[in-house]
C-alpha cells in the first residue's frame, strides 16, 4: 500500500515539474492596477482555454501549463481587451507577464 501511495506521488509530482507557471499584472495606461479582470491564457496546439481573475491589486496567477505556444488575453468592464500573443512557456518555466489595458468604448443598451 504504501509503495502505491509512493508511486502515485512521484508520478504526481513529475507531470507537474514538466509544466510552466504564468503569473503578472494587469494595469491601466497609467500604471494602476485592475481589480477583478479576466485573465485567460489559450494553448494555440489544443485549444485549452484556462482563466482567472486578478486580485485587488492587480495581480494574478494561472495554474500550471503544459510547454506550448500561448495567447494571454485579459479585459475588464470599461478597458479594451488587451492580447499578448506568441507566449512560448518551456518546461519549469516561470514567466511574469504584464498586460496593459487602454481604456474601452462604454457601450449601453436600451430596451423599450
Amino acid at each position: 500500500m504504501r509503495l502505491l501511495l509512493w508511486v502515485t506521488l512521484l508520478s504526481a509530482s513529475c507531470a507537474w515539474a514538466q509544466n510552466a507557471v504564468v503569473t503578472g499584472n494587469v494595469l491601466d495606461a497609467s500604471g494602476a492596477a485592475i481589480p477583478n479582470a479576466k485573465v485567460t491564457i489559450r494553448n494555440i496546439a489544443t485549444g485549452i482555454v484556462t482563466s482567472t481573475e486578478t486580485k485587488a491589486e492587480g495581480a494574478f496567477y494561472l495554474p500550471p501549463q503544459p510547454p506550448g505556444s500561448y495567447s494571454l488575453q485579459a479585459e475588464a468592464v470599461g478597458f479594451a481587451t488587451g492580447t499578448i500573443d506568441g507566449i512560448v512557456l518551456e518546461i519549469r518555466q516561470t514567466r511574469t507577464v504584464t498586460i496593459r489595458l487602454n481604456p474601452g468604448e462604454l457601450k449601453q443598451s436600451i430596451n423599450v
